[in-house]
């Protein structure tokens, strides 16, 4: 039904996203995405409590597909879920929906215990632009995990912060992962000065 373009058909797939069945369910989200149907947001967002992780996942894959940002902060109370896959995806569908008003939700997960999710939340505010939040990123150059460092360099990179070189420079002693990230960084930030 969702290939018909037709938003009329959203009548006939909501009422799928209370199917017995969990892969309708989440295959109903994804549809109503499609149609981009008035409410289809809200519809989508009522899986978000859905007992089955998957689902809960695909709902937030929807939304972020959606676009609709009046669920950000509906998408935002996802971040406490007790899955790291939800978790996961409610930060992708933020960056997606790219609202300023969850930049503060995903900068607080830069403190978060799971390295994969303060990695994620880097590319996040990568993805947002959000460049504000430079100085924050700037202290997890010197995160524990290796995985962390890198994103926190790249998306300084990508900011083109130049006061973050020095910083980066640091890392060019780092595992070759981290000094390939931190390296590239630097070129992006210099390029983009002589540009100027």
């Amino acid at each position: 039904l969702s290939h018909l373009g037709d938003p009329a058909a959203a009548s006939r797939i909501e009422p799928l996203l209370k199917d017995a069945d969990a892969g309708v369910r989440a295959s109903a989200a994804h549809s109503l995405a499609s149609l981009k149907a008035p409410g289809a947001g809200k519809a989508i967002a009522t899986l978000l409590s859905d007992g089955e992780k998957q689902v809960r996942i695909d709902a937030l894959k929807a939304l972020g597909e959606l676009g609709d940002r009046a669920q950000t902060q509906t998408i935002a109370a996802c971040l406490a879920d007790e899955s790291t896959g939800v978790r996961m995806a409610a930060i992708h569908a933020l960056a997606d929906l790219d609202d300023p008003t969850s930049v503060p939700d995903l900068v607080a997960l830069l403190d978060h215990e799971n390295r994969d999710i303060r990695y994620h939340a880097t590319k996040a505010l990568q993805k947002m632009e959000a460049v504000e939040t430079a100085p924050r990123l700037k202290r997890l150059l010197m995160d524990q995990q290796p995985i962390v460092r890198t994103g926190a360099a790249s998306t300084l990179g990508s900011f083109q912060d130049r006061s973050a070189i020095p910083d980066l420079a640091r890392l060019l002693t780092d595992t070759p992962f981290v000094r390939g990230a931190a390296a590239k960084a630097i070129r992006e930030i210099i390029e983009e000065k002589w540009s100027d």
